[in-house]
C-alpha cells in the first residue's frame, strides 16, 4: 500500500482506477456497489473526510444505520456543497463501495437528493480537470482566491504510485518499501503535508501579497505559508513544516526558494520521507489573459531523491469562492485509523 495521505487521493479516486487501487481501498470492495435509500440522521462536515449517516428502513419497519465515508470538504465545496447541503431528515439515495470489515459502511460514489445528483465521479472530473466550475474572472495580481486544477501527471507519481515513477536513492527506496499508510501516515494525526504537496493537489488557495511578505493559504488541512520578500537567504531559519521561504519578482513571476524543512515521513512523495536537505524552488506566473496562473516546482532532496522532481499545475482564478480554512478533525481521522487497521495488507498486490 504505497499512497499519500488518504484525504486528498480520496477526492480524485473516483475518476482514477489507479488511485482507487492504491488509496487505502483494501477495506472497500471497489468491484461492488451497494445502493442505500433512507433518511439522513447525521452529517459531519469535517476534514479529512465528510461522513454521512443514513437510516434505511426495511419492509418490516426496522431501520439500519449506514455510515457513508465521503471526500474532504474542499472537493465538495467545489461541487457547490456547504455544511447545510444535507440535513437531518433529508431523503437521499447513495451508491457506494461496501466495506469488507463493516457490513454497514460504504465509500461514497454517488448521491442523489430530491432527484438531483449532488455527487458523482463526473462532477469531480469537471471541477478538477478543467476550469469550468465558474465563469472566468480576471486577476489584477496574484492576490485572491484560486482553485487548483488536477494534473494527473503530477498527482499520480507523487501521491499514488511513486515506485518507478520518481528517481529514488537507496534510502528513498527502503523508506517507500517499509511504508504502511495504515499506521505511518502523518495525516492520521492531522499532521499536514508540506509544500509542494498543498500547491499541486486539488485545493482552494488564497494568496495575499504585501511588500515584506506574501502568504499562501490552503483550504485543505488549513495550511499557511509565509514568503519573505525582504530576505535574501535562509540563514538562522529553524526547521519547520513548510520550511523557510524567500521570494523575489522576475518579470511578473513570483519565484520562491524554500529550505529548512522539518523531517516529514511523506514530505517528498507518498511513502517517501523528506529531510534536512530538502530544497524547493517554485514559480507562480499569471496567464496572458490573467484568468489563471501556472505553478511550477523543482524539488530536490539528495538523501531520498536521486534526481530533481519537477511538475507544473494550473490554478484558475476564482474570486467568487469564499475561502475557508477547514481544520483536520482528529475524530474523522481516527475513524479512518480504526477502519484501516482491520484492512488486509495488499502491499504486494
Amino acid at each position: 500500500m504505497r499512497v499519500v495521505p488518504f484525504c486528498i487521493v480520496a477526492s480524485i479516486a473516483a475518476f482514477s482506477p489507479q488511485a482507487h487501487a492504491h488509496h487505502s481501498q483494501a477495506t472497500f470492495d471497489v468491484a461492488r456497489t451497494v445502493t442505500v435509500e433512507g433518511k439522513v440522521v447525521a452529517f459531519e462536515w469535517a476534514n479529512p473526510h465528510v461522513y454521512i449517516f443514513v437510516d434505511q428502513k426495511a419492509e418490516d419497519g426496522k431501520a439500519t444505520e449506514w455510515k457513508i465515508e465521503g471526500v474532504g470538504i474542499g472537493p465538495l465545496r467545489r461541487l457547490g456543497w456547504s455544511r447545510d447541503t444535507l440535513g437531518v431528515g433529508d431523503e437521499i439515495t447513495v451508491v457506494g463501495n461496501p466495506d469488507r470489515t463493516d457490513d454497514r459502511s460504504l465509500k461514497l460514489q454517488s448521491l442523489r437528493k430530491d432527484g438531483a445528483i449532488l455527487f458523482d465521479p463526473q462532477g469531480l472530473i469537471s471541477v478538477f480537470s478543467v476550469a469550468s466550475d465558474a465563469p472566468k474572472a480576471v486577476a489584477d495580481s496574484l492576490s485572491g482566491t484560486w482553485a487548483t486544477l488536477l494534473a494527473m501527471n503530477v498527482v499520480i507519481p507523487l501521491t499514488v504510485a511513486p515506485q518507478g515513477a520518481i528517481p529514488l536513492t537507496a534510502a528513498g527506496e527502503a523508506a517507500l518499501k517499509a511504508y504502511d499508510e495504515r499506521t505511518m501516515a502523518p495525516a492520521l494525526q492531522c499532521i499536514p503535508q508540506p509544500a509542494p504537496f498543498l500547491m499541486y493537489v486539488p485545493n482552494i488557495m488564497r494568496i495575499t501579497t504585501g511588500e515584506r511578505t506574501i502568504t499562501i493559504e490552503g483550504d485543505y488541512e488549513a495550511t499557511e505559508r509565509t514568503i519573505h520578500m525582504d530576505l535574501s537567504d535562509h540563514e538562522g531559519a529553524p526547521p519547520s513544516l513548510h520550511g523557510h521561504s524567500i521570494g523575489r519578482w522576475d518579470s511578473g513571476t513570483l519565484i520562491i526558494d524554500t529550505a529548512a524543512f522539518a523531517n516529514h515521513r511523506t514530505g517528498n512523495a507518498a511513502g517517501v520521507p523528506s529531510g534536512a536537505q530538502k530544497h524547493l524552488v517554485e514559480r507562480l506566473t499569471r496567464s496572458d489573459d490573467a484568468t489563471s496562473l501556472t505553478y511550477q516546482f523543482e524539488l530536490t532532496d539528495p538523501e531520498f531523491l536521486a534526481a530533481p522532481v519537477t511538475g507544473e499545475v494550473r490554478w484558475a482564478y476564482r474570486p467568487a469562492i469564499a475561502f475557508e480554512r477547514n481544520e483536520c478533525s482528529l475524530a474523522a481521522a481516527r475513524r479512518f485509523t480504526e477502519r484501516s487497521a482491520q484492512a488486509p495488507d495488499t502491499r504486494d498486490e
